[in-house]
């Protein structure tokens, strides 16, 4: 799963490197695949109040454990070092794993 704040970030740059019809079949695909979390309010005030001191990484964490998901797939050194109920793990060893 990934945020709705995500998801235009994912198109905005996919749009830019290919076109907007690309970019659109990409996110429709991603959607079907992993879905989308809402982020609310309470989301927002957990992620404020979170040990981890990246708003975003924070609140990534928060909806990660909202939704129960397994991993969190991210590349960002810093977030990789935080400390998460769910695993954080990069892109290659999250190929590795599945």
């Amino acid at each position: 799963m990934f945020t709705a704040n995500a998801a235009s970030d994912i198109f905005y740059l996919y749009s830019k490197a290919r076109d907007i019809a690309a970019a659109k079949a990409a996110l429709i695909f991603l959607i079907e695949a992993f879905g989308v979390v809402s982020v609310v309010r309470d989301d927002c005030s957990a992620a404020l109040t979170s040990s981890i001191e990246d708003f975003e990484d924070a609140l990534v964490t928060v909806c990660a454990e909202k939704e129960h998901v397994d991993y969190i797939i991210t590349r960002d050194e810093r977030f990789l070092q935080e400390t998460s109920s769910v695993a954080l793990v990069t892109p290659m060893d999250f190929l590795a794993i599945i």
